[in-house]
């Protein structure tokens, strides 16, 4: 759908592959974003590559959206979530209301009341922060990606087991845990390594280009990434390969 090409020598850009079309809502909502940032010949330059990242909020709505749509996301999250805020905060004041005669007076009955409140206040808070904004399907959708995020993690860390950079690369960007993979990408880059979404050949046809430069350029510009599909490897929480990285 989308091939990443040098710009110059510190710099990249997007050709937008119009045989390709986005599958979902949110993909949907990238690409028009993308077409509308295009030239002529469905090339997002440089400059305009580098805005995009400053427009994720409006690409995460869309995300959500979706997530909702499919009853993976809990549209009522926040609403289950602010009275435990108010209450909690409630708890907290009365607290330190209580204190002021209990401490002016010196009388010590006064501190069960000022712990008991102070216990449900922060309780309160605590439990507004962790209330979950998915929903239980999702949960357990989610459950494999964590694995697989996981499987990932414990993988870059063993320099002997053996990666497919090509499969895993966008996962990893996306689980924002390609940092892990940057001595692997080197060293594959070195080697001749290139994804097949990555363009050795410039505007103007010179092919003298390396991955890596270019990967940290997209990586450290693009802010935020969408991940790919990951097969069974989702399911079983496994990050190995057939690759030789």
């Amino acid at each position: 759908m989308l091939t990443l090409q040098p710009e110059g020598q510190r710099e990249i850009s997007l050709r937008l592959n119009t045989t390709d079309t986005p599958r979902s809502p949110f993909e949907r909502a990238i690409w028009d974003r993308l077409r509308e940032q295009s030239d002529n010949g469905g090339v997002v330059g440089a400059k305009a590559f580098k805005k995009l990242a400053q427009q994720w909020p409006g690409f995460e709505q869309a995300l959500r959206a979706e997530l909702n749509q499919r009853g993976w996301f809990d549209p009522q999250a926040r609403s289950h979530r602010v009275p435990l805020y108010i209450w909690g905060t409630v708890a907290l004041v009365a607290m330190g209301i209580a204190m002021i005669p209990a401490i002016v007076g010196q009388q010590p009955w006064g501190i069960l009341p000022i712990a008991l409140l102070g216990t449900v206040g922060l309780t309160l808070l605590i439990l507004g922060s962790v209330y979950p904004a998915t929903t239980a399907e999702g949960e357990r959708v989610g459950a494999s990606w964590r694995g697989y995020a996981d499987g990932l993690k414990a993988a870059a860390r063993d320099r002997a087991q053996a990666l497919d950079l090509e499969q895993i690369l966008t996962d990893a960007a996306a689980f924002g845990i390609a940092s892990s993979l940057d001595r692997r990408i080197k060293e594959a880059s070195a080697q001749g390594f290139a994804p097949a979404w990555f363009a050795r050949q410039n505007a103007t046809g010179n092919s003298s280009f390396a991955f890596y430069p270019y990967w940290i350029v997209f990586h450290s510009g693009s802010g935020s990434s969408s991940a790919g599909t990951s097969g069974g490897a989702a399911s079983s929480g496994g990050a190995g390969a057939g690759g030789s990285f």
